[in-house]
């Protein structure tokens, strides 16, 4: 039986519209305690999006002069100005406009995805340390949902890290390397878990199936940025690559956008490079993507929610990555082979292709993925209930 208190107002951190994996992550968790605690009410701070995007999902605007929350320095005169507000809306007016200030706040949800880390910025994690210390002096519970973490081979990364850990009630790292590069943080600490990314056990509605399923390919523009210059070119040409040789087998291909912002600009130089046009896919709803995904013949993707979306719909999958967690995620469903470096994927892309789009194969792959969602279900079932039960809702 739940126990949750009448209008519990829980803060969910880390996640925003711009990119659609962490929009589904947004999604798959009002969902799920919109079946589970309907009477639960989210908030989320001005970097999550505009009103409108709030509106999208029922959230309240949680209102802040923290760095975190608005993902740029804060004025003198703008942090003067949100404190006056804060002091002057009386708390019928807060709630008349859907306002909560930290005083508020019941519970906070991380879902940052990959936040924390070598890679990441250092002021993502002292930014959100310092958000959550008036939290943590009413004894607010702090909950991070399963993401990827680290390393943490920088002592700055290390110092910071630790401080965040020291302000949560649970840790849920989504990869046995995540769990590791904690670990060593906090050894033998039993807040720190493991479960698989909580959008694998989302349902999307099933799409129309074409008369021959499209081989969907998803770019990262952090293929660019994360890689060295020698990568990044050799990337762009294994994705022309992919596009040419779908072509000359006369199979249909489509370029699935996760981003607009940023993947947008591989689109031109795809064009010049193929000297053809290319069919793309976007859609406002993070589940319809996934139910676009999910009626593929094939996916190659460079977004890990893209991948995570494919995987969990049993669809084949070729995975082109910049960091550990997409190695780790196809460990999950038996499916390493398939997980490719940049240069493995320019040199052999083609025949990788041809195997697993052969019809034997393709079936067999398909349903061991489909095995494999079942004891992940499991998982990130347990997982919310131990949730439920940090933040005062299981009883």
């Amino acid at each position: 039986m739940s126990m949750e208190l009448p209008g519990m107002m829980i803060e969910l951190s880390g996640t925003s519209v711009r990119n659609k994996g962490a929009e589904l992550m947004t999604a798959a968790i009002c969902r799920r305690f919109l079946l589970h605690h309907p009477s639960i009410q989210f908030a989320v701070p001005q970097r999550f999006g505009t009103a409108k995007d709030r509106f999208k999902y029922g959230m309240w605007y949680k209102i802040s002069t923290k760095r975190y929350a608005l993902n740029r320095k804060i004025t003198r005169s703008e942090k003067v100005a949100i404190q006056a507000v804060e002091m002057m809306l009386s708390r019928r007016l807060c709630t008349e406009c859907g306002i909560v200030t930290d005083q508020g706040i019941n519970a906070v949800l991380d879902a940052s995805g990959f936040a924390f880390g070598d890679q990441l910025p250092l002021n993502r994690t002292l930014d959100f340390v310092e958000a959550l210390k008036p939290l943590k002096r009413k004894k607010v519970p702090v909950v991070l949902l399963p993401q990827a973490f680290g390393p943490f081979s920088q002592p700055s990364h290390q110092d910071a890290m630790k401080q965040l850990i020291d302000m949560t009630d649970l840790i849920f790292a989504r990869d046995d390397v995540s769990y590791g590069h904690l670990n060593r943080l906090s050894q033998h600490d039993e807040r720190i878990q493991c479960c698989p990314d909580l959008t694998l056990a989302a349902e999307a509605p099933i799409a129309p199936v074409e008369t021959q399923r499209p081989i969907t390919l998803i770019p990262n523009s952090r293929m660019l940025d994360k890689l060295s210059p020698e990568n990044s070119k050799l990337y762009q040409d294994c994705l022309a690559k992919i596009i040419l040789h779908a072509k000359n087998k006369n199979l249909p291909l489509q370029l699935l956008l996760h981003d607009l912002h940023e993947d947008l600009q591989f689109i031109a130089p795809l064009q010049y490079l193929t000297g053809s046009d290319i069919k793309v896919v976007t859609d406002d709803d993070p589940i319809q993507l996934k139910a676009i995904l999910a009626s593929s013949s094939l996916v190659i993707s460079s977004r890990f929610h893209a991948l995570a979306g494919a995987l969990s719909s049993g669809v084949p999958s070729i995975s082109i990555g910049w960091s550990h967690k997409y190695d780790q995620i196809m460990s999950d469903f038996q499916q390493s082979e398939w997980s490719l470096s940049t240069t493995q994927a320019y040199e052999d892309i083609e025949s990788v292709m041809d195997a697993m789009l052969e019809p034997v194969t393709n079936a067999n792959i398909s349903q061991c993925l489909k095995t494999q969602m079942i004891d992940i279900r499991e998982q990130v079932g347990l997982m919310w209930q131990k949730v439920d039960q940090a933040i005062g809702l299981a009883g």
